[in-house]
């Protein structure tokens, strides 16, 4: 670093010892500027190195600040459209399901209903599972959240470290002015110091007595400019010192958190892969559900119109037997007649006409069968079928959905 000199110099009263001490802080100010001018080229290489370790940091807060706002958005929608409907919907129609009876010829018993055939464990497991994933959400989005702030405020106060260390004001070509204003008082000095030597040779006199305090009064005057020169030059000194420090702890402050903004954007990136995931999950699941209580619906409407296909096809059997058991009739009817005719036909003249003249002639009336004879069926016939339940109940539910 920059060393500092004593700023509360003084001179001796005896001109050779302030000759000796402005020759010696003249020569401690060129160190001085060489100093400066050595630091004003680190500081220039260091402020450098530093910018790029700075824009290094403001891309991880940029890309962090990017995934955080994908987050956001996601959660907006997962997070911003409650699973409470979708429940609702369900235990509507589980209600609806609950009120339906099944009935006995179906099943065997009474007491039944059609909620007795929905699989509401696995519905229930998939809403705690939404519950769960949810809440798993809210706690990620929350250190998501409380991450970006410390991010956010980690680089704000880098960006203040780093628009502390711009480089002093001082222009070289100016230190080397005030160098040569320094070096023409110490040639005024010595010269002033040699005409004193040689009044002092001589005889005193008032004349030479009077020359000789002017001269020591021009002698303080060039010390006292020297020494400003050379408290200026300190006052430099003192700022690119100090802008040296500050530059050091900038360069602490990234070597510090840079890799700690590292670690945070792959966390950041860790959580954002576990809550997409999960955030597809309820989304998954939310989907089902609400396609649960459709397929639910059309289950109980399903139901009545099953019931309605069973009486119509019970109607239906019904005059497909009556249509059986006429078409059986007519043909009995029709070989009783050929029957009868034939025998008719054998009594008058059949009796007359040898065997093998037409052997056929005698062979008996071919007769039909309808096959099967009687229709059965499996479905139940102890239904308890009323006109318009079914109706009924889909009014009802849309009531209650339009509710």
């Amino acid at each position: 670093g920059l060393q500092r000199w004593p700023s509360d110099m003084e001179f001796s009263g005896k001109p050779e010892e302030s000759l000796t001490k402005s020759k010696h802080l003249g020569h401690a100010t060129a160190r001085k500027v060489e100093q400066i001018k050595k630091a004003r080229g680190k500081l220039h290489i260091i402020q450098q190195e530093l910018e790029k370790q700075f824009l290094v940091a403001i891309k991880l807060q940029q890309t962090m600040r990017e995934r955080h706002a994908h987050i956001k958005a996601i959660s907006k929608d997962v997070l911003g459209n409650p699973s409470i409907p979708h429940f609702r919907e369900l235990q509507d129609i589980y209600q609806i399901l609950q009120e339906q009876k099944v009935d006995a010829g179906l099943v065997g018993q009474k007491g039944r209903t059609l909620y007795d055939f929905v699989d509401a464990q696995s519905v229930q497991a998939l809403q705690g599972q939404i519950v769960n994933e949810t809440a798993a959400l809210r706690e990620i989005l929350k250190e998501v959240d409380s991450s970006m702030v410390q991010v956010d405020r980690c680089v704000e106060n880098l960006t203040v470290l780093q628009k502390a260390i711009n480089l002093p004001d001082t222009n070289p070509s100016m230190l080397e002015e005030k160098m040569e204003l320094q070096r023409g008082f110490l040639r005024d000095i010595e010269h002033h110091y040699k005409e004193l030597s040689e009044i002092e040779s001589k005889s005193s006199t008032g004349l030479a007595e009077d020359r000789k305090k002017h001269i020591l009064t021009l002698i303080r005057r060039y010390e006292n400019l020297i020494a400003s020169v050379a408290q200026g030059i300190e006052s430099s000194a003192v700022e690119h010192g100090e802008s040296y420090e500050r530059a050091l702890n900038f360069f602490t402050s990234l070597e510090r958190d840079v890799p700690r903004l590292q670690n945070q954007l792959s966390e950041l990136q860790v959580k954002a892969r576990v809550f997409e995931e999960k955030a597809n999950t309820v989304q998954g699941i939310l989907h089902e559900l609400k396609n649960l209580a459709a397929w639910y619906r059309q289950f109980h409407k399903a139901y009545g119109e099953m019931l309605k296909e069973i009486k119509r096809r019970h109607i239906q059997m019904e005059k497909h037997q009556n249509t059986i058991s006429m078409f059986q009739a007519e043909l009995d009817k029709v070989v009783q007649e050929e029957s009868l005719r034939r025998e008719q036909f054998s009594m008058t003249f059949g009796r007359y006409l040898p065997p093998g003249l037409c052997p056929a002639l005698f062979e008996p009336v071919t007769s039909c069968r309808v096959l099967p004879p009687s229709l059965t069926t499996d479905l139940p016939r102890t239904l308890v079928f009323v006109e318009g339940v079914v109706e009924k109940k889909s009014v009802k539910d849309k009531d209650k959905k339009s509710m």
